[in-house]
C-alpha cells in the first residue's frame, strides 16, 4: 500500500513539473538584405532561463541546414532575440525553428521575393515577417508563412 501512494505522489510531481513546460511562442523573423542579418525574436516567457529555455536555434536555407546555434541559457525571461549573420538571395527561403528544451519547438519562415525588374520596382530594405502562433491575423504583413508548433 505504500509503494502504490509513493508511485502516486511522485506520477503527479512530475505532471506537474511537466504542465508549465511549453513550446516558444510568436517567432518574428526579419531579414535584412543591405546588412546580411536575420534577426529572429520569440517569446518563451519562464522563471528560470537555465533549467527551462529555449535550447537550439536551427537555421536552414532553401531546404539545407546552414546554422545551429546552441543556448546554454536564454538571453531573457521573456524571450529571445538574436541577430545571425546570413546570406540570402531573391528566391530563397529562410526557415527557422526554435527547440524548447523541455516542451516542443517552434517553426517559422521568410521567403525573399524574386525580384522583377530593377528599373520598375525599387529594392526593399528588410524583409519582415511576423509569426503569431494559432493565430487567424497571423502574417498581417507581406512575406509571412505559418508556424508550426511541436509539442513533445
Amino acid at each position: 500500500m505504500k509503494r502504490i501512494v509513493a508511485v502516486l505522489i511522485i506520477i503527479l510531481f512530475l505532471s506537474a513539473a511537466f504542465s508549465y513546460a511549453h513550446p516558444p511562442k510568436d517567432m518574428k523573423l526579419v531579414y535584412d538584405k543591405a546588412t546580411g542579418v536575420l534577426r529572429v525574436e520569440m517569446k518563451h516567457v519562464t522563471t528560470d532561463i537555465i533549467d527551462h529555455r529555449i535550447r537550439e536555434i536551427q537555421v536552414s536555407k532553401s531546404g539545407a541546414e546552414t546554422q545551429k546555434i546552441k543556448f546554454p541559457k536564454q538571453t531573457s525571461p521573456q524571450g529571445v532575440s538574436e541577430d545571425i549573420p546570413f546570406t540570402a538571395a531573391a528566391g530563397d527561403t529562410i526557415k527557422v525553428k526554435a527547440i524548447c528544451n523541455q516542451a516542443g519547438s517552434l517553426e517559422g519562415e521568410v521567403a525573399i521575393p524574386k525580384e522583377k525588374g530593377a528599373a520598375s520596382e525599387a529594392k526593399p530594405e528588410s524583409i519582415e515577417s511576423p509569426q503569431i502562433l494559432n493565430q487567424e491575423d497571423a502574417a498581417s504583413k507581406s512575406y509571412s508563412a505559418p508556424v508550426k508548433e511541436d509539442k513533445k
